[in-house]
């Protein structure tokens, strides 16, 4: 489990049993979007992330992006995270 110290963000994770995938709940407060990156040297460049975002309507939106630099993440071609 993942805690800011402000309580603003939680992020779980579990590996499924057959260890083909892992989920992760995120829950935050916030009043736009949120990312969150997996990379293999802690920083933005090369990390494979996802991008969400709430609709006025309530409505979760989130894309499955990665980052070639330090700059807005690009969209990539074959989404593959799923929401549940």
């Amino acid at each position: 489990v993942l805690d800011a110290p402000t309580g603003n963000v939680v992020l779980d994770w579990n590996v499924t049993s057959d260890a083909q995938s892992i989920e992760f709940e995120l829950r935050v407060r916030t009043t736009g979007w949120v990312g969150v990156g997996l990379s293999p040297s802690g920083g933005m460049k090369d990390a494979d992330m996802i991008v969400a975002w709430m609709s006025s309507e309530g409505e979760v939106h989130f894309s499955d992006r990665h980052a070639i630099a330090e700059a807005t993440p690009i969209v990539d071609a074959v989404q593959d995270y799923e929401l549940i």
